[in-house]
């Protein structure tokens, strides 16, 4: 499975998302009621592995291991990466590549929030909420970000 095809359509999916997210039992939470179960589990795993990540105001956790040097990432660029995303929860590989170019602003929210903070050679890792990735379970995402175009 490609994670272009899945950014796209997570990304243009995320803005259909409806105000409620229907749980097993058959009760609902808001998003804002899922975003805060979400932070609070990465904040955990970051607390139990001694990650020190910083905080987005979006609830997106990151930890940028090389800031970069080369031009800054806008929405409208496309971007050369080298990536390995994974599950939190278990750290089962849900996808990765060695190099993959991307329009950034069809990719998930959170990608989208957080490779604007490093520039052209960068490193960053991310933590993703669910409702900023495919809405199924909070990711973590090793990136590099190698070109910007």
């Amino acid at each position: 499975m490609r994670i272009r095809t899945l950014l796209l359509v997570a990304g243009m999916g995320l803005a259909g998302l409806s105000a409620c997210i229907n749980l097993d039992d058959g009760d609902y939470l808001t998003l804002q009621e899922q975003l805060e179960l979400d932070v609070k589990a990465i904040d955990a795993y970051l607390d139990s592995n001694g990650i020190d990540a910083s905080e987005h105001s979006s609830g997106l956790r990151y930890v940028i291991s090389d800031p970069g040097q080369g031009d800054s990432v806008y929405d409208s660029n496309t971007i050369v990466v080298k990536y390995v995303g994974k599950k939190i929860a278990d750290g089962s590989i849900i996808d990765k590549a060695e190099s993959a170019t991307f329009v950034l602003n069809e990719l998930i929210i959170g990608w989208r929030i957080g490779i604007p903070l490093i520039r052209k050679g960068g490193k960053i890792t991310l933590y993703i909420p669910r409702i900023y990735a495919y809405g199924r379970d909070n990711l973590m995402f090793d990136i590099e970000l190698l070109d910007v175009k």
